[in-house]
């Protein structure tokens, strides 16, 4: 339980890290880049173990963290790109709903208990994170762009999957190794992305202290994911993890950024809370 506490933490800090740069002019497509690189290199120094580069790629984890890496980078920009093409609302929904990916897998893969609390909860969460989602923004959806929410739908679920397929069958005791080799394949890419869209480039002071500072809180969020995963069934896991963190961003959004919450935002939390006490239960 401290492991999800930590994450839904983390993972909330991402979020209001990534809602912040704007504010403070940091270029976003910059600082993922160098999130993941401090994010790397966060795990290489507090690794006691000092594994390496042989023992790296001879471990029986080393293509899922490959994969792991590049889908975790992908996910940021197709996130992004989603947003701007296919709207704010859609994208959110796509990617909160990602969860029932990797909650059959549980039952399917990993054998997870299916009572029937924990489904009535799982299928109230689905609804939570749905309305919870819902905004009051009328804009059209472009139709011709549907395809990127739903790429990122999957995306999102296969990823969180394969951290689990890892966690579960190959990831013995070095966590450390898995979750940094992940960030570092995730770097590359990122410069690559960048190299591509032609933003390597001086960068400033703000997208520098950003980068470091999303890259300790990501290390954290995949470290703490990792490990809850190793201690709680992923079919209970994952639900309360993504609508916690939906109530949680939510309600700081309110509280902090003066964001409005309608009637059914407020439901959707309302049902989020109700869901969580269902699959929790023994």
């Amino acid at each position: 339980m401290t492991f999800l506490i930590f994450l839904i933490l983390a993972s909330t800090g991402i979020i209001i890290a990534l809602k912040l740069f704007p504010r403070f002019a940091v270029d976003t497509d910059q600082a993922i880049a160098i999130n993941y690189i401090t994010a790397a290199t966060l795990g290489i120094v507090i690794d006691s173990t000092h594994t390496p580069l042989s023992g790296l790629v001879s471990a029986p984890w080393f293509y899922f963290s490959m994969l792991v890496g590049v889908i975790l980078i992908a996910g940021f920009f197709l996130f992004a790109l989603s947003a701007q093409k296919a709207g704010v609302a859609v994208t959110a929904i796509g990617t909160r709903m990602s969860v029932v990916i990797p909650v059959i897998a549980g039952f399917v893969l990993f054998h997870d208990e299916a009572m029937p609390t924990k489904i009535a909860g799982i299928l109230l969460a689905l609804v939570a994170l749905y309305l919870s989602s819902r905004t009051d923004n009328k804009a059209k959806i472009d139709k011709k762009y549907i395809y990127l929410p739903l790429i990122l739908f999957f995306a999102a679920g296969i990823n969180d999957t394969m951290i689990k397929m890892a966690q579960e069958w190959y990831v013995t005791d070095d966590y450390f190794e898995f979750v940094y080799t992940s960030f570092f394949f995730a770097f590359i890419v990122g410069v690559g992305i960048l190299i591509f869209r032609k933003k390597i480039r001086s960068f400033s002071f703000n997208t520098i202290v950003g980068g470091i500072i999303l890259g300790l809180i990501n290390f954290c969020s995949i470290f703490f994911l990792v490990r809850g995963l190793s201690l709680m069934q992923v079919s209970t896991f994952m639900p309360v993890y993504n609508v916690s963190v939906v109530v949680l961003t939510s309600l700081i959004g309110y509280v902090v950024f003066k964001e409005r919450l309608s009637a059914v935002n407020w439901s959707g939390i309302l049902l989020a809370v109700i869901a969580i006490i269902l699959i929790a239960m023994k």
